[in-house]
């Protein structure tokens, strides 16, 4: 991929201009590439939601689910522990197991 383009956020809003210009780059050749057979890859990319929408809203599920269970969110700990573990119930569990 070149320098720096490893990891999370690279096609989120940390990713550098460096990033983005490849990206982009990538993007208009499978656009050319596909374009005869009917296939538009920027629309397909514009309706798709980044990672990080897809981790939020599942945050804001899992804290949902554990609130419903008796736990509070006061000052937002809960939906930061959430965050901690990415969104995966069963490890908050488990570190709220631990913690009483």
């Amino acid at each position: 991929w070149g320098r720096g383009c490893e990891g999370p956020g690279v096609f989120g809003p940390q990713a550098s201009q460096d990033q983005r210009e490849v990206i982009q780059q990538l993007v208009q050749n499978a656009s050319a590439f596909l374009r005869p057979y009917g296939v538009s890859v920027s629309a397909h990319l514009e309706n798709q939601p980044t990672q990080q929408e897809d981790l939020e809203e599942k945050i804001a599920m899992v804290t949902e689910q554990l609130k419903a269970m008796g736990f509070d969110n006061d000052g937002g700990w809960l939906t930061e522990l959430i965050r901690t573990k990415n969104a995966d119930i069963n490890k908050v569990l488990e570190t709220l197991q631990w913690t009483n």
